[in-house]
């Protein structure tokens, strides 16, 4: 009787902490493919998400902000925008806009595609900055609250400057973290400055 006490005692309480640590611990979690489900269903939520707009009246109606952008990139697309004063708006998202107008048609249907892939390339950036700063389950779950947070998945759908904003964000923020950590700032060559140079780029922008 009292061996088989002293075997109870030692087996593992698999309730609480103990189970959700076992979950984490799982090779699933570890794995890239699962990283690769979760910003796919990032990218479909995003799209479901469009494909519900286009059912209101604000699918093809622009809103004052996006009437600006829109307006602002077409003239660019064009050849016939001539600034006269200081930018009253970011002007990185015009641009980037006119190019894409340029490419296919000034409708902002594309617009709101690239700002899809925006807030999908953020949810990746975000799973890189929760892996840099803690570890690859801070990571996961950093990633997951990004891909189903609403103000994400909302201005991914719209063609304004802020989910490039968030992207550009993210990115400075993740090489800033890169360079200063003690692993990567000891290295004596010439790639430390690369990420420097680029968190630089993407504040001025």
């Amino acid at each position: 009787m009292t061996k088989i006490k002293k075997e109870k005692k030692k087996m593992p309480n698999h309730k609480g902490g103990s189970t959700e640590n076992y979950f984490l611990d799982n090779q699933i979690i570890n794995s890239l493919f699962f990283l690769f489900i979760i910003i796919a269903v990032g990218l479909l939520v995003r799209i479901f998400a469009l494909m519900n707009l286009d059912t209101t009246i604000y699918a093809n109606y622009l809103l004052w902000d996006e009437k600006i952008y829109h307006t602002w990139a077409k003239e660019i697309s064009e050849g016939t925008f001539q600034s006269r004063s200081v930018y009253e708006f970011a002007p990185l998202q015009a641009y980037i806009m006119a190019i894409i107008y340029w490419i296919f048609s000034p409708n902002p249907f594309y617009a709101r595609i690239l700002s899809i892939i925006y807030g999908t390339l953020s949810c990746w950036i975000i799973y890189l900055i929760g892996k840099e700063l803690a570890n690859r389950k801070i990571a996961i779950l950093s990633c997951i609250i990004a891909c189903i947070y609403k103000p994400f998945i909302f201005y991914s759908i719209v063609p304004l400057k802020e989910s490039l904003a968030l992207l550009l964000f993210a990115l400075m923020s993740y090489l800033l973290i890169k360079v200063i950590s003690p692993d990567y700032s000891g290295q004596q060559n010439k790639n430390t400055m690369k990420p420097a140079i680029l968190s630089g780029l993407g504040y001025s922008a």
